[in-house]
């Protein structure tokens, strides 16, 4: 196997005999650990790249809109119906700390991470200001109707420059139950509560709040290209050129300069070994032999079950197994990004 620095921050180190990729680099302390393990000429090629890979430990903190496994619980069953999910005053987490995730954080020596901002959904937890096509504010967000009067992003936002730590945010561009879209694509008839859009209509309504996000709450470490770019790529690949050039993107390949790739499994122990090149950064574990340069992503729950958002009794998975998680990720030169709910 390739040996790697065992920091946080490390990255791959390259044999001798293989050359590393022309936008490979050493960051921080791992520049002696190439020079220990490869020899010279290692060191040598690292010193001469430029780009920054990711970290390799962090978190990632989704906000349960609502119950019935969070988010993901807006379908036509229960939108007007039942949980009623279609007004935003049920989001109302009176309890909120965004301090005791920061301790969290560095309990675990992460050294960022990363807040749903919005999910599939498509309720903000931060006070955007885009505008409908018939001139009004977006209506499913954070201080609307009665609802929640805090903006979760930016509280979540502050803590973490404050504290030091490198933040960023998960944004679902191609689905959004409140505009009725899947895929970037209309989901279906149209619910009483829904906006009405067309997909033009809808797609600028994506850029106004990528704009919003990317502006507004400072420098971001990583940002989450879930589900793709689709349609709006080009407009994306420029407006992230223009207000956060230097992010990681988790599936930001040919949309960022540090692109990180989908290991291709949630379970958080992925094949071994893990290697930081692949062709096109196509998921999985990567090729020793491939010439595009992105770290693999590990994601994966803290709660059993792949369960991505909080469930009452949902149990914890255990201290072995997340031990067991580490060494299968940022032991195997992965990117570990661990949820928390």
């Amino acid at each position: 196997p390739v040996p790697v620095c065992l920091k946080l921050n490390q990255v791959t180190c390259f044999r001798q005999s293989k050359s590393p990729p022309k936008n490979a680099v050493a960051i921080g302390g791992c520049a002696g650990c190439l020079r220990t393990s490869c020899g010279n000429a290692a060191a040598a090629h690292a010193a001469a790249a430029r780009v920054q890979p990711a970290r390799n430990h962090g978190l990632h903190f989704n906000m349960a809109t609502f119950v019935q496994n969070g988010d993901p619980a807006c379908n036509a069953h229960n939108w007007n119906t039942g949980i009623n999910c279609s007004n935003p005053a049920v989001f109302n987490p009176v309890k909120l700390n965004v301090s005791q995730w920061v301790e969290v954080i560095k309990s675990v020596h992460g050294r960022h991470a990363v807040m749903t901002a919005k999910h599939g959904c498509g309720f903000c937890t931060f006070n955007t200001q885009a505008k409908l096509p018939d001139g009004s504010v977006y209506g499913y967000a954070v201080m609307r109707n009665g609802g929640f009067a805090r903006d979760v992003v930016q509280e979540f936002s502050d803590a973490m420059k404050a504290a030091g730590l490198g933040h960023g945010f998960y944004y679902s561009t191609g689905n959004n139950f409140y505009l009725n879209r899947d895929n970037f694509k209309p989901a279906g008839a149209l619910l009483p509560g829904q906006a009405n859009v067309t997909d033009e209509e809808f797609d600028d309504i994506v850029i106004q709040q990528l704009t919003e996000l990317w502006s507004n709450y400072g420098p971001l470490f990583e940002i989450w290209f879930d589900h793709g770019v689709g349609p709006v790529a080009e407009k994306i690949n420029a407006l992230v050129q223009r207000l956060q050039a230097n992010a990681v993107g988790f599936g930001g390949f040919g949309v960022v300069k540090s692109p990180v790739r989908w290991v291709g499994t949630e379970s958080g122990t992925p094949a071994y070994p893990i290697w930081s090149t692949a062709n096109g950064c196509a998921e999985g574990t990567g090729d020793p032999n491939a010439t595009d340069w992105c770290p693999a992503g590990v994601d994966t729950t803290l709660q059993e079950g792949d369960v991505w958002f909080y469930v009452p009794g949902t149990k914890i998975r255990s201290l072995a197994e997340l031990i067991t998680v580490y060494h299968s990720s940022v032991g195997q030169n992965g990117v570990l990004e661990l949820d928390f709910a």
